[in-house]
């Protein structure tokens, strides 16, 4: 494995919270637009901070805390931002209420794992006992579930 192929497997995810001095309800739609815009690349989200003032969240990903403040820092340094947090997306996403969407796993692959046929997952999910979720016209199943 080359050193390029280890730093992708190492990268994270980080979401970086900037503060701006000017206020969120004085902004136009063209301004909010182009901050979108710009910023596209890092998924940007604008909304009002707790006083008023403009927030900008990015996600970029990087290998280290340090790495992704550093970069953050850059990318919005044109920004000149008052304040700026950054934290994994996985401590993001808890402190926001998202839960992980559990591993799922289709029919054929319940089947597969455990060794039958689909008709015999199929009936232990008509009977209740293998948990799934309908999704459109297929079925969801916890991994968990089909161990």
């Amino acid at each position: 494995m080359d050193k390029d192929t280890k730093r992708l497997e190492t990268m994270m995810d980080f979401n970086a919270t900037a503060t701006l001095t000017r206020r969120f309800d004085h902004m136009s739609e063209q301004e909010y637009d182009d901050l979108l815009e710009c910023f596209a690349a890092y998924h940007p989200a604008l909304g009002a901070g707790a006083r008023g003032e403009v927030e900008i969240a990015l996600t970029l990903p990087a290998a280290s805390l340090a790495q992704a403040v550093q970069t953050a820092s850059a990318i919005l340094a044109p920004l000149r931002p008052v304040g700026l947090e950054v934290i994994t997306t996985q401590a993001w996403d808890a402190r926001v209420g998202i839960a992980p969407v559990p591993e799922l796993l289709s029919v054929t692959e319940v089947a597969q794992k455990q060794g039958v046929s689909r008709q015999a997952v199929l009936q232990r999910i008509a009977s209740g006992m293998l948990p799934a979720r309908r999704v459109g016209s297929a079925w969801a199943i916890p991994a968990t579930a089909a161990a």
